[in-house]
């Protein structure tokens, strides 16, 4: 009798909707403008059939499932690009009502900025001068957490005084500007949602964003930063970086990360070797695990970043994502 391994069904399923979805998609057999990434939930379902069903001859099923809704989401990614919008319910309806915005300063020369939101969308702009504000809407009007003093700003979403049924409530919406002459260490952490960040000529130590269950774009190419660091679970990232010295890392789990590169800077990407992890970095030369191009050699400036794909893909310079 001919035996099956389990994981190799898995593994199979997995490459055979991202490549079919692409293809299907391409073919004209599916519509172009399908959000791929709604079909997070079907995650859930097999984590749970795989729970269930762990102990009976049917445990692969969930496996199956997990697998597929990978692939399709992946596949569909590659395909349509990064723009997915708002995923589904996770992120409730956006009708909720402004709230009472909070402004104030950073007196000396430096300060740390920390913003999580969950399930909603966010929008982080420069300001000119020392001077911070949030401002938005939210179910019921109710203000997110904001605590702010000589140093530090932290802001953090108000789901934890919701009800149980939070998910299908109004999301948040929040607009932080920033001050472009304090030297800030940003970060930034979204559950569920959207976020377009740009702190313009902002002067940063460092800039580090978290990203489960969204789509973000972070606009670094008019700022200064020493390190970058990015983590994308679920998820679609897009990283505009500046034409200035940098290092730092990007890592996505399940998900995509673009990379937009400004022209003439050295550029050095190092990769992992996660065999579902998939790179493109056009015009760079690969030796072992390091890619770099011409420029790095002789460049004034140099980016050097670490990139890791585990069930996921890095690319450079895409049109969709950098025109």
């Amino acid at each position: 009798m001919i035996r099956f391994d389990d994981r190799l069904i898995v593994w199979a399923v997995f490459f055979l909707t991202l490549g079919l979805v692409p293809l299907a998609v391409r073919s004209g057999l599916v519509a172009t403008d399908v959000r791929w990434w709604e079909l997070w939930p079907l995650l859930l379902i097999g984590w749970g059939l795989s729970l269930l069903l762990r102990a009976t001859p049917g445990r692969i099923l969930g496996g199956l499932l997990v697998a597929g809704t990978l692939g399709a989401m992946l596949g569909g990614a590659l395909t349509a690009g990064l723009d997915i919008g708002r995923i589904g319910l996770a992120c409730g309806r956006s009708d909720g009502s402004a709230f009472a915005g909070q402004n104030g300063a950073f007196p000396g020369p430096r300060a740390a900025v920390d913003l999580e939101l969950s399930c909603g969308e966010l929008t982080v702009v420069a300001r000119p001068g020392s001077g911070w504000s949030v401002s938005g809407t939210a179910p019921g009007g109710q203000s997110p957490i904001i605590e702010g003093d000589a140093d530090r700003l932290t802001v953090r979403s108000m789901s934890e005084r919701r009800g149980f049924f939070w998910l299908f409530d109004a999301s948040e919406a929040w607009r932080v500007e920033l001050p472009t002459e304090v030297v800030l260490d940003l970060s930034v952490t979204l559950n569920a949602g959207e976020a377009a960040i740009d702190p313009g000529p902002a002067r940063l130590d460092r800039a580090s964003i978290t990203l489960n269950a969204g789509s973000a774009t972070l606009d670094l190419d008019t700022a200064s930063l020493d390190a970058l660091s990015a983590t994308v679970n679920a998820g679609f990232l897009v990283v505009r970086l500046p034409a200035a010295d940098l290092f730092g890392s990007l890592t996505v789990n399940a998900g995509s990360i673009a990379i937009c590169a400004p022209p003439g800077v050295g550029l050095r990407l190092t990769t992992n070797e996660d065999r579902l992890g998939a790179f493109d970095y056009p015009g760079l030369t690969r030796t072992g695990n390091t890619w770099t191009n011409t420029e790095y050699a002789t460049a004034a400036v140099r980016i050097d970043l670490s990139t890791t794909a585990n069930a996921g893909a890095i690319s450079l310079d895409t049109d969709e994502a950098c025109r």
